[in-house]
């Protein structure tokens, strides 16, 4: 079974989430906030 995603750019930048769309399907799903997989990146939001 081939799987078959994309990366929806949401604008998540470093406090949003990251979204995968299955193209077939349309069901995505969303990460947690990037910040809290990286906690110890400050990013480019300094704040």
């Amino acid at each position: 079974m081939l799987l078959v995603f994309w990366n929806v750019d949401t604008g998540c930048a470093f406090k949003g989430k990251i979204t995968v769309m299955d193209i077939q399907t349309k069901q995505f799903w969303q990460s947690d906030p990037v910040w809290q997989c990286y906690p110890d990146e400050q990013g480019r939001n300094k704040s």
